[in-house]
Parts: structure tokens; C-alpha cells; sequence
């Protein structure tokens, strides 16, 4: 993360992490090294949060406290979590199936000059 992202101003979720970083940074300089990895950003924190609250999820439903969230905070900043970006989905093409070729059943040929055929 840049410096410059941790002075911007944020609304919602992402205030909130920002001002637990900022202040955790005040508090343990060696905080700030892992924070300021250039992988490591606001949004992918937030991601990272939100999917270990869908991760405990129970019918799509998560009730998870403060200090589990700061926790999830630390643990983003502090591990070397492998930043996989999402692979691209594979898009499934539907089968084409091509209509089979129609037989024309032709007449048979008649001449004009054979009668008797």
C-alpha cells in the first residue's frame, strides 16, 4: 500500500480500516513495513475481511465483532497471504449443434425423347 492511500479519505468499511491502520502505525513502527508492502491495499484488505465473514457465514448470514474484524486486519498486514489476482473464469460456450444436412429427394429424371423407358 502507498502512503498516499493511507491519507485518503475513505467512507464506510474502508474508513474504518484505514483508521485502525493509521492508528496501529502510530503505535508499532514495524506495523508500517508490513502495510506499506505495495501488494497490500485497502480494497484486497476489505476483500480479505469479507470473505472470512462469508467464511463463517451460516445461511448467508455472519455476525462477527469488532475485535475479530481488527484481527482480520492484523492478519491481512502481517502474513504473507498469497495475493492471487482472480483467475479469469473460464467461459463456457454452449455446444452448437448444426442442423444436419437435408437430403433432397429429386424426381427422377425424365427424357423427352425416351419414351418407352
Amino acid at each position: 500500500m502507498k502512503q498516499e492511500e493511507l491519507k485518503k479519505e475513505y467512507k464506510g468499511f474502508e474508513k474504518i480500516i484505514v483508521d485502525y491502520v493509521n492508528e496501529k502505525i502510530s503505535n508499532d513502527k514495524s506495523f508500517e513495513e508490513n502495510v506499506l508492502k505495495e501488494v497490500k491495499t485497502v480494497k484486497r484488505c476489505a476483500d480479505y475481511i469479507n470473505g472470512k465473514a462469508k467464511e463463517q457465514a451460516v445461511d448467508g448470514v455472519a455476525c462477527v465483532n469488532d475485535e475479530e474484524v481488527y484481527n482480520w486486519i492484523n492478519e491481512y498486514f502481517t502474513t504473507d497471504l498469497a495475493e492471487k489476482k482472480p483467475e479469469p473464469k473460464k467461459e463456457e460456450k454452449p455446444e452448437i449443434i448444426k442442423p444436419k444436412k437435408k437430403v433432397k429427394k429429386t424426381a427422377p429424371e425424365i427424357n423427352l425423347f425416351n419414351f418407352n423407358e
